[in-house]
């Protein structure tokens, strides 16, 4: 759906514009603007771009998106926001631009500058991150903190694992480590 836009009989691409939205299957995609081509399987998003994967229990939000199938690669900037949807809570990740990579065996996103996590057992902010999907398990770098039951980690380097989409099995901190907690 689209209220202007345009598509290419013989090339099978087109450009969806103002309020623009498909959905299919188990995907939905929305945007100010959307633009693929299915020949190179390139798509844009421009504005307001919202994307969920109903079957991984995915979303994401950002100003601009783009992805190729063809790469397996994923570019979010501009307010990028990485929701992945678990049991009883759900992980968000910020950061002025996301990537998200696949390949054979591994699935993993990498979010950098002002990167930020956030769910209801723990809040994170480093200046990047990694969030290994297929594991669980997420990695803060440059300067990052971490807030987890009226506790804050930091060091300069922290490593998360998430089990069973739920919980916090551990966390590590590396090298000039420190922990503060508020004693009753």
């Amino acid at each position: 759906y689209c209220e202007s836009g345009w598509y290419n009989t013989s090339s099978k691409e087109g450009k969806l514009i103002k309020n623009a939205w498909i959905s299919r299957d188990s995907d939905y995609i929305s945007g100010d603007t959307l633009y693929y081509n299915p020949l190179i399987t390139e798509y844009i998003g421009m504005g307001n771009v919202y994307y969920m994967d109903s079957t991984q229990n995915l979303a994401f939000k950002s100003d601009y998106a783009y992805s190729s199938d063809s790469l397996n690669y994923s570019l979010l900037t501009g307010h990028a926001v990485a929701s992945k949807i678990m049991d009883n809570d759900t992980l968000h990740i910020h950061a002025d631009t996301l990537f998200n990579f696949k390949n054979d065996t591994l699935e993993y996103l990498l979010g950098y500058h002002e990167a930020q996590i956030y769910s209801s057992d723990f809040q994170g902010q480093a200046d990047s991150l990694t969030f290994l999907r297929s594991t669980g398990k997420i990695e803060l770098y440059h300067t990052p903190i971490v807030w987890s039951k009226m506790a804050e980690l930091k060091g300069d380097f922290i490593d998360i694992e998430i089990i069973d989409d739920t919980v916090v099995n551990y966390i590590n901190i590396y090298d000039n480590s420190s922990i503060l907690m508020e004693v009753e």
